[in-house]
């Protein structure tokens, strides 16, 4: 008779367990390669390890790192970006002829990129054009509301924020 009920107890938490499994979220920047046609400066991202992985990162306290097993990127991050910001950069400077980098190259090496227990956004790194005149960059900025969708949200917009930078110098690039 115990031995049935230990096992029945068993089964029981092993079904709440399953039952209770929590749903994968899924997330991509809000422009897509595949969404949005025109023009694209070819850009090279390079991603520290901790975000070479689908999930969203939040540091929390003691610069602990919390892998969002349930909240991931749609895309590899590394594309995402680099389509982002050559599809805004192009835009920004007006680009008109050409699809590809046309003779100009701008790298960007993220350091940082990722939310906080807080709600703050932390988008730090490097960035180039044609390898000249490496300059750091580093933005920040609160979530708009909780959850992991506003936290993209405002990942997105820092990389507008990045693209603005690099447009501003884009004519100092031209003269190289």
């Amino acid at each position: 008779m115990k031995l049935t009920k230990v096992f029945i107890l068993s089964i029981s938490l092993f079904l709440a367990a399953c039952a209770s499994k929590q749903e994968i979220s899924y997330y991509m920047l809000p422009l897509s390669k595949q969404s949005v046609p025109g023009r694209y400066l070819d850009v090279t991202v390079k991603l520290p390890d901790y975000l070479q992985q689908d999930s969203l990162v939040v540091v929390g306290q003691n610069n602990q790192v919390h892998f969002a097993h349930f909240h991931r990127w749609a895309e590899p991050l590394q594309k995402a970006i680099s389509f982002q910001v050559g599809y805004e950069l192009a835009q920004a400077i007006k680009l008109k002829n050409c699809q590809t980098e046309c003779g100009t190259s701008v790298t960007i090496e993220i350091i940082r990129f990722h939310g906080s227990e807080s709600g703050n956004i932390v988008f730090k790194g490097l960035w180039s054009i044609n390898g000249e005149k490496v300059k750091a960059f580093n933005f920040n900025r609160l979530q708009d509301s909780p959850g992991y969708g506003s936290l993209v949200v405002g990942m997105d917009k820092l990389i507008s924020q990045l693209v603005a930078e690099i447009a501003v110098d884009w004519p100092q690039a031209n003269a190289l």
